[in-house]
């Protein structure tokens, strides 16, 4: 059994349902980052000056996390 799938298994989820999560946020932050796009620079430029994750590094990492599940784990 691949990580991917043992993490999925301890969970009790399938990859497809946590795909449906991970889009779902990414939307959310997306949206966010429509409707207030100086509240959106803001944070993530105050995050970034002190060395803590974004709204752009968390959507970039929902994008990666995306990617490594519709891909099965495969680094």
């Amino acid at each position: 059994m691949d990580e991917l799938t043992e993490v999925l298994v301890f969970d009790d989820a399938t990859g497809a349902e946590i795909l449906l999560k991970l889009d779902a946020i990414a939307t959310q932050l997306n949206d966010f980052r429509s409707k207030h796009p100086h509240t959106y620079s803001y944070l993530c430029e105050t995050a970034t000056g002190t060395g803590d994750m974004s709204l752009g590094d968390a959507i970039s990492a929902l994008n990666w996390a995306a990617n490594h599940i519709a891909e099965g784990g495969e680094s």
